[in-house]
C-alpha cells in the first residue's frame, strides 16, 4: 500500500480475516471511507449473492441483477450513486460462497474488481471491495 495524506491507497479488492473486522472498519472510517455492508452469510451461489446484494443495498427493481452482467451494472450503480468520494463495500462472510460455489466466488471477485476499477477511473470515487471471511486465504491486518 502506498501511504499518502488521508491514508494509504488501497487495492481494488482485499481479503481480510473476520477477526480483524472492527479494526478494519475503524481504519477505513479514519481514512474517510463511507461503508456499504453486504452480509453474504446466506450466499451459496451467484443468484443468492445477487439477491442479497439487491435486497441489502437498495438496488432498484429495474436493475435488480439476474446474471453477472446485471450484478456488475447494479454494483456500479450502487457505488456511484451513494454520494461518497471514498466508498468501501464490506462483504461479510464472503467465505460462505467458497463452500457453496467456488466458481461463483471467483466470478464475483472478478466482477467486483472490474467495477472498482471503473468507478475509480470513470467517476473519480476511490472505491474498494473488502471480503471478510475465515480461512487460510484471509489475511490479518
Amino acid at each position: 500500500m502506498t501511504e499518502r495524506p488521508g491514508g494509504p491507497r488501497l487495492p481494488y479488492l482485499v481479503c481480510v480475516r473476520s477477526d480483524d473486522r472492527d479494526a478494519l472498519l475503524d481504519a477505513l472510517g479514519a481514512w474517510g471511507y463511507d461503508l456499504a455492508h453486504l452480509d453474504g452469510s446466506a450466499a451459496v451461489d451467484g443468484p443468492s449473492l445477487w439477491a442479497a446484494f439487491a435486497d441489502q443495498l437498495g438496488v432498484p427493481d429495474d436493475i435488480r441483477p439476474r446474471g453477472w452482467d446485471g450484478f456488475r451494472d447494479a454494483a456500479f450503480e450502487v457505488l456511484t450513486t451513494a454520494g461518497a468520494t471514498r466508498l468501501a463495500l464490506i462483504w461479510e462472510h464472503a467465505d460462505a460462497l467458497v463452500a457453496g460455489d467456488l466458481q461463483d466466488l471467483l466470478e464475483a471477485t472478478s466482477v467486483l474488481e472490474h467495477v472498482m476499477i471503473d468507478v475509480r477511473r470513470n467517476r473519480g470515487i476511490e472505491a474498494i471491495g473488502v471480503l471478510l471471511g475465515d480461512g487460510p486465504g484471509y489475511r490479518s491486518l
